[in-house]
């Protein structure tokens, strides 16, 4: 039997941590570190029928490499028996509007007209529950 052999990882593993507070605006936040610096963060709203998601923001040193990924799945299951909304309007930065709406839509997210939103999408837990 031929020798199995294992890349040792780093010594320094980098370990994404996100850390929750709440903002003025009375939004969750939840902050993405890895070695104490920050990556990006996301921000949500409890409106009493739905969780909103304001944003999620990832600087550009970092997009592509996950941690949009991350930090929705931090905020989704956090909130995992609520149903959820967002607008995916294009930033001045970032995804065009039809890629974030690809992007979340993986992340099991459909599109929803409303009047005041565009680009709105939804999540309702019964959903997320398949």
């Amino acid at each position: 039997m031929a020798e199995q052999k294992f890349q040792t990882p780093p010594a320094a593993t980098k370990v994404p941590v996100i850390a929750r507070r709440r903002n003025d605006l009375n939004e969750e936040v939840f902050e993405l570190l890895v070695e104490g610096r920050y990556i990006g963060h996301a921000t949500v709203a409890d409106l009493g029928d739905v969780y909103w998601i304001d944003e999620i923001r990832v600087g550009c040193d970092h997009q592509g490499s996950g941690y949009g990924n991350l930090l929705l799945t931090a905020v989704l299951g956090a909130y995992n028996d609520g149903d959820f909304a967002l607008s995916c309007e294009q930033f001045d930065v970032g995804l065009s509007s039809s890629a974030l709406a690809a992007w979340y839509a993986r992340h099991g997210f459909r599109e929803d007209w409303h009047p005041d939103f565009e680009h709105r999408m939804i999540r309702p837990a019964a959903d997320a529950a398949h």
